[in-house]
């Protein structure tokens, strides 16, 4: 068993019960080990099947399927993926997949089912100029995938857009993800429930920037 899927393995675990117990998540599938990679329980692959279709449909799919580690209180969904060639992470997939009519949900509560709000969820959210907006945090080392500048290894792409890849140093850590989606999207809840120590990083990744990348705007961790 690859003994660094399983420290990965372990991360996800910590954190879907963190989530579980202060009643961030409302419905869940705890985290799944193979030998070289950690998913969620009852992972179906759909990424490929999904690829190019409207993310509503995506977003439903995934719902519909149970393709997630959690629901979050707002029903965004997270997605947490690895996988791993001997010590070092070979590819990654973090989604941040809120819900496509969030104004709906907002406005009207009672039409969608498991919703619970808690004390101030919604209170930082009642602006109606908030725009939700999917994030993908991707990671892959083949040398086949990797266009310079164009398809860095490490990159965020943000609403879906196809050719939207905004280059990152390095792999990003589970700890790392669920921090920046928890303090950017629920800062007050977070900050009722947790510190930022709780999510502590253990992990050290190379930097899989490229020299030329660096010069241009990207983002650093």
């Amino acid at each position: 068993m690859n003994k660094t899927a399983k420290e990965y393995f372990k991360s996800v675990h910590g954190i879907t019960k963190k989530l579980i117990a202060e009643g961030f998540a409302v419905s869940y599938n705890f985290p799944y080990q193979a030998h070289d990679s950690v998913s969620w329980s009852g992972n179906k692959d759909l990424v490929h099947v999904l690829k190019g279709q409207p993310y509503k449909d995506v977003y439903y799919k995934c719902l519909e399927e149970g393709q997630y580690n959690f629901k979050l209180l707002d029903h965004a969904l997270i997605q947490i993926y690895y996988k791993f060639e001997g010590s070092s992470i070979s590819c990654h997939r973090l989604a941040y997949m809120p819900h496509p009519e969030f104004e709906n949900l907002q406005q009207n509560p009672e039409d969608y089912e498991d919703v619970h709000y808690g004390n101030t969820l919604f209170s930082e959210m009642s602006d109606k100029m908030i725009i939700t907006t999917p994030m993908r945090f991707e990671y892959d080392i083949d040398s086949r995938k990797h266009v310079e500048f164009d398809h860095p290894k490490s990159h965020l792409t943000l609403g879906n857009y196809k050719n939207c890849r905004i280059a990152i140093n390095k792999p990003i850590s589970p700890n790392k993800f669920i921090l920046f989606i928890l303090r950017s999207f629920y800062f007050d809840k977070f900050n009722q429930h947790f510190k930022n120590e709780d999510f502590e990083c253990k992990f050290i990744a190379q930097e899989s920037i490229s020299v030329n990348e660096k010069k241009h705007f990207h983002f650093s961790h």
